[in-house]
């Protein structure tokens, strides 16, 4: 059934949603990329409601996995790990009281005085007494303390590598998505061509069977077109993706230096204080045996010159 082409009115007109901006260059792809932008493109022969709906849908979806993989490799409960190990460590600094501890040891306190007569605890017990008591403990604690730290870097290793690999995966991800929109760029432009020809047929024919139908080409046109502009900034967001991979793995990298510092600066240090007042200690008693040989040496000859006499 036809009509007088002057009696046709209200032609669809189609939307202009994907500005020239957000347009990509198609000349730019050559060889795989080209390839498989042209894959794309046959798979969706004309756009209908099943194009609208599904059309890069799987490539989203990747971006989405891989934050969500990123997501699930943050645990609250493992942060602050190089924290927690130099608090320990504060601690056992300060349980030890080593300032105080090199005094005693060098005979500087007059607490050493009566040393053996005093508690273990409370304000004015002895320091050196507490070390001798609590020595062993220390060293098990310190040793717990490297080996826990050993462990902790191999696992901020491990998740640093994993971040690299899924990086490299996201980089991968938005590539695809970017192949998509080139081919959805094409799809739509091809669609507009069908369109602008069957709307000068319906314009001469005044066919009305065929204004319905392309008045769904247009509602069709425009969906896919508003579908495309979603893409679109979604591809834009999707560049922040790698940033937070990038972010996260520097949290990491400062764990690993933290805990490296922990391991080969302040442990060995505290260790070093701690052989130093030992040292000390031992040098200190070394010099009261001397003291008291050369007194028990001087009674001996006061002795042996009173029975002279």
């Amino acid at each position: 059934m036809s009509h007088d082409p002057t009696t046709v009115t209200d032609l669809p007109v189609l939307a202009r949603h994907f500005a020239d901006d957000h347009k990509v260059n198609l000349a730019k792809y050559e060889g795989a990329p080209r390839r498989r932008i042209d894959d794309i493109v046959a798979a969706y022969p004309v756009i209908d409601g099943e194009a609208v709906v599904r059309f890069g849908v799987e490539p989203q979806r990747g971006i989405n996995r891989h934050l969500d993989e990123l997501l699930r490799g943050i645990r609250t409960s493992e942060a602050g790990v190089a924290g927690g190990l130099t608090m320990e460590l504060a601690r056992n600094i300060k349980a030890m009281n080593l300032p105080r501890l090199q005094r005693e040891a060098a005979g500087q306190d007059w607490i050493m005085a009566s040393v053996g007569r005093l508690p273990v605890v409370g304000k004015w017990a002895s320091a050196l007494r507490y070390f001798q008591l609590t020595n062993r403990d220390i060293v098990k604690h310190l040793a717990d303390i490297e080996s826990r730290a050993q462990r902790e870097m191999a696992k901020l290793t491990g998740i640093n590598s994993k971040l690299d690999k899924l990086a490299e995966k996201t980089i991968d991800a938005l590539k695809e998505l970017e192949l998509h929109l080139a081919a959805g760029q094409a799809i739509l432009m091809r669609a507009r061509a069908r369109f602008e020809g069957n709307k000068q047929a319906v314009a001469q024919s005044g066919d009305l069977i065929a204004l319905t139908r392309l008045r769904d080409q247009a509602e069709m046109v425009n969906a896919f077109e508003a579908r495309l502009l979603r893409i679109h900034l979604a591809y834009t967001d999707a560049f922040v993706s790698v940033p937070q991979i990038r972010l996260t793995q520097q949290a990491a990298r400062i764990e690993i230096h933290t805990i490296m510092d922990t391991v080969q600066f302040d442990i060995p240090r505290l260790k070093s204080a701690i052989l130093r007042v030992a040292a000390l200690n031992q040098i200190n008693l070394a010099s009261k045996a001397n003291e008291a040989r050369r007194a028990v040496t001087r009674q001996v000859g006061s002795i042996g010159a009173d029975a002279l006499d």
